[in-house]
Protein backbone atom coordinates (compact mmCIF):
# COMPACT_ATOMS: atom_id res chain seq x y z
CA UNK A 1 0.00 0.00 0.00
CA UNK A 2 1.30 3.36 -1.19
CA UNK A 3 1.26 6.64 1.41
CA UNK A 4 0.75 9.75 -0.33
CA UNK A 5 3.29 12.10 0.18
CA UNK A 6 2.44 15.41 2.34
CA UNK A 7 5.69 17.05 0.00
CA UNK A 8 3.89 17.09 -3.43
CA UNK A 9 4.60 20.39 -5.29
CA UNK A 10 0.78 22.40 -5.60
CA UNK A 11 -0.33 20.64 -2.43
CA UNK A 12 -0.41 22.57 1.07
CA UNK A 13 1.76 20.89 3.62
CA UNK A 14 -0.43 20.64 6.66
CA UNK A 15 0.48 21.74 10.31
CA UNK A 16 1.30 18.26 11.55
CA UNK A 17 3.76 17.68 8.59
CA UNK A 18 5.15 21.68 8.39
CA UNK A 19 9.15 21.59 9.33
CA UNK A 20 12.24 22.45 8.04
CA UNK A 21 11.39 26.29 7.49
CA UNK A 22 12.00 27.32 11.65
CA UNK A 23 14.41 29.91 10.33
CA UNK A 24 12.09 31.52 7.61
CA UNK A 25 9.06 31.43 10.65
CA UNK A 26 11.10 32.82 13.28
CA UNK A 27 11.89 35.96 11.08
CA UNK A 28 8.20 36.44 9.82
CA UNK A 29 7.32 36.30 13.43
CA UNK A 30 10.34 38.50 15.38
CA UNK A 31 7.94 41.13 13.62
CA UNK A 32 4.94 40.45 15.63
CA UNK A 33 5.45 42.98 18.72
CA UNK A 34 5.57 45.93 15.92
CA UNK A 35 2.87 44.94 14.40
CA UNK A 36 0.82 44.23 17.98
CA UNK A 37 1.72 48.23 18.20
CA UNK A 38 0.38 49.17 14.50
CA UNK A 39 3.75 48.87 12.52
CA UNK A 40 2.31 47.20 9.94
CA UNK A 41 4.70 44.80 8.28
CA UNK A 42 4.24 42.90 4.61
CA UNK A 43 5.98 40.13 3.20
CA UNK A 44 7.14 39.09 -0.08
CA UNK A 45 8.18 35.54 -0.97
CA UNK A 46 9.58 34.58 -4.22
CA UNK A 47 11.14 30.87 -5.16
CA UNK A 48 10.95 28.14 -7.37
CA UNK A 49 7.75 26.22 -8.00
CA UNK A 50 7.95 23.06 -5.33
CA UNK A 51 9.62 25.01 -2.48
CA UNK A 52 6.92 25.25 -0.29
CA UNK A 53 6.35 28.99 -0.01
CA UNK A 54 2.69 28.41 -0.18
CA UNK A 55 2.71 25.99 2.59
CA UNK A 56 4.87 28.73 4.47
CA UNK A 57 2.61 31.26 3.72
CA UNK A 58 -0.31 29.01 4.41
CA UNK A 59 1.26 27.92 8.37
CA UNK A 60 2.20 31.41 8.96
CA UNK A 61 -1.03 32.63 8.48
CA UNK A 62 -2.72 29.59 10.54
CA UNK A 63 -0.28 30.90 13.59
CA UNK A 64 -1.03 34.17 13.43
CA UNK A 65 -4.74 33.94 13.66
CA UNK A 66 -4.42 31.40 16.32
CA UNK A 67 -2.04 32.80 18.75
CA UNK A 68 -2.08 36.18 17.78
CA UNK A 69 -5.69 36.89 16.66
CA UNK A 70 -4.69 38.77 13.54
CA UNK A 71 -5.91 39.07 9.90
CA UNK A 72 -3.68 37.79 7.19
CA UNK A 73 -4.04 38.03 3.59
CA UNK A 74 -2.51 35.49 0.89
CA UNK A 75 -2.03 37.46 -2.21
CA UNK A 76 -0.48 34.92 -4.88
CA UNK A 77 1.08 37.10 -7.67
CA UNK A 78 -0.38 35.08 -10.20
CA UNK A 79 -1.52 36.81 -13.22
CA UNK A 80 -0.49 40.12 -11.29
CA UNK A 81 1.23 42.70 -13.33
CA UNK A 82 -0.13 45.87 -12.61
CA UNK A 83 -0.97 47.93 -9.82
CA UNK A 84 -4.40 47.83 -10.38
CA UNK A 85 -4.77 43.98 -10.56
CA UNK A 86 -2.75 43.77 -7.16
CA UNK A 87 -4.93 46.09 -5.67
CA UNK A 88 -7.59 44.63 -6.85
CA UNK A 89 -6.68 41.08 -5.58
CA UNK A 90 -5.98 42.86 -2.15
CA UNK A 91 -9.50 43.98 -1.74
CA UNK A 92 -10.81 40.69 -3.68
CA UNK A 93 -9.22 38.56 -0.67
CA UNK A 94 -10.10 41.01 1.97
CA UNK A 95 -13.74 40.45 0.76
CA UNK A 96 -13.32 37.10 1.47
CA UNK A 97 -11.82 36.86 4.73
CA UNK A 98 -14.56 39.70 5.61
CA UNK A 99 -17.40 36.40 4.60
CA UNK A 100 -15.88 34.47 6.55
CA UNK A 101 -17.56 33.67 10.05
CA UNK A 102 -14.30 34.15 11.80
CA UNK A 103 -13.63 37.97 10.29
CA UNK A 104 -17.37 38.71 11.06
CA UNK A 105 -17.68 37.76 14.61
CA UNK A 106 -14.29 40.24 15.03
CA UNK A 107 -15.92 43.03 13.50
CA UNK A 108 -19.14 42.31 15.02
CA UNK A 109 -17.28 42.63 18.87
CA UNK A 110 -15.16 45.41 17.53
CA UNK A 111 -18.45 47.36 16.77
CA UNK A 112 -19.82 46.98 20.26
CA UNK A 113 -17.01 47.87 21.50
CA UNK A 114 -15.96 44.13 22.96
CA UNK A 115 -12.54 44.09 21.71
Amino acid sequence: MTKESPFTPGNIVKPLYFVGREDELKLILRHIPDIIHGNNRHFYMIGKRGMGKSSLSTNTKHILEKNFDMIVLNISNDGINTLKNLITSIIETLLEEIETEKLGRKNISYIRGQH
